[in-house]
């Protein structure tokens, strides 16, 4: 026999579920609507505070309609009908939204020979038949018609005087026009801002799609003129020099001599020019605010040399900026570097000898 609590546990777990699923925004629904276009959903709940009108229409009445205990009861049972319906109305899918409002009004028929305050349920109900979708307004204004109609006849036949019924229709046109309109208002406003949304994303899309292809060819051309280098790192860091400065507005050519190019470079020697590369295209990028840039490779007296110059801003030679580890690195293949930096730009020259490297190559 399964004991009582094994289930106990669980309930509370799935009734949130299923009350966080019934408040959940239907599709199409005014709230879901209000969400599409950045509304908030509690505004359509402010509106609540017109149903004061059920508890004061008995100061108005006297009598038997005044506060009575029979008023008290019906107010007890059919007040949380009604903000359950209205919220349905809120929630729930245009046709379930309309079914909802229509259950108010009939609460309103089914409670007024006893409950004058039921109108205000009637009034609700024809407010929450908005026009849904491309439901135009005439319609709207027939079914209210309809209903006002329909009202002062079954409310004259029970009894009720005519001055008690005669704001009604006035009431319902007029707040359902204007919350019909404002309706209206809110759906075209979000979807102009959509449109415009649209055509940004666009206009963006086809701006990184254009930024997209010139990278694409000016990669491509760069890697198409380093081909011919042996050293594929040095290519590699070339390329991508020249992606980065010519990016920023920064002219950037290179020059190889025949001998450098024909030549294949021990690991080490390769590694430590490519990084150096790197670093110097990265520093002008940043620092420099030059113009023009060139890079020059060359073999004298078999030794690998280096040179790169830019037109920037020069200055102070600081420890920092990768030079650094630059030095760092021409240093650990035995070889020296020199940085001359003024107002006509910032040169580096490095050497290393390639016979004491060559047992990298080996």
């Amino acid at each position: 026999m399964m004991p009582p609590n094994r289930r106990t546990p669980g309930a509370p777990s799935n009734m949130r579920t299923q009350l966080s699923r019934w408040l959940q925004p239907a599709p199409g629904s005014l709230a879901a609507q209000d969400a599409c276009s950045g509304q908030p959903t509690w505004t359509h709940f402010v509106h609540l505070v017109w149903s004061v009108w059920v508890f004061l229409t008995p100061a108005f009445s006297g009598g038997a309609y005044g506060f009575t205990p029979r008023w008290c009861l019906l107010t007890l049972l059919s007040y949380p009908l009604f903000l359950w319906l209205y919220t349905v109305s809120v929630m729930a899918s245009p046709r379930r939204a309309q079914a909802a409002a229509l259950a108010m009004v009939a609460l309103c028929f089914a409670l007024l020979p006893w409950y004058p305050s039921g109108l205000s349920y009637f009034v609700f109900g024809c407010v929450m038949l908005q026009p849904r979708r491309k439901r135009s307004l005439l319609a709207y204004f027939l079914a209210l018609a309809v209903l006002n109609a329909a009202l002062l006849g079954y409310a004259r036949w029970i009894g009720y005087p005519w001055q008690a019924l005669v704001w009604m229709p006035t009431v319902t046109m007029i707040i359902g026009a204007l919350v019909a309109m404002e309706r209206m208002n809110r759906v075209h406003a979000a979807t102009l801002k959509l449109s415009q949304e649209e055509v940004r994303r666009l206009a963006a899309l086809a701006e990184r799609e254009r930024i997209g292809r010139d990278l694409h060819d000016l990669l491509g051309h760069t890697l198409r003129a380093v081909s011919g280098i042996r050293a594929a790192g040095i290519a590699a860091e070339l390329a991508s020099a020249k992606l980065l400065l010519e990016t920023d507005g920064v002219t950037f050519d290179y020059h190889l001599d025949e001998a450098f190019s024909e030549n294949a470079m021990p690991p080490g020697v390769e590694s430590a020019l490519a990084m150096t590369v790197r670093e110097a295209a990265t520093n002008i990028q940043r620092h420099a605010r030059a113009a023009r840039a060139e890079v020059r490779f060359g073999l004298e007296r078999n030794e690998a040399v280096l040179h790169v110059v830019d037109d920037g801003r020069g200055g102070a030679i600081v420890p920092g900026n990768g030079l650094s580890g630059m030095r760092e690195r021409i240093e650990a293949v035995r070889g020296r570097m020199r940085v001359e930096s003024g107002k006509g730009g910032t040169r580096i020259e490095v050497r290393i000898p390639l016979a004491a490297n060559d047992d990298d190559a080996s």
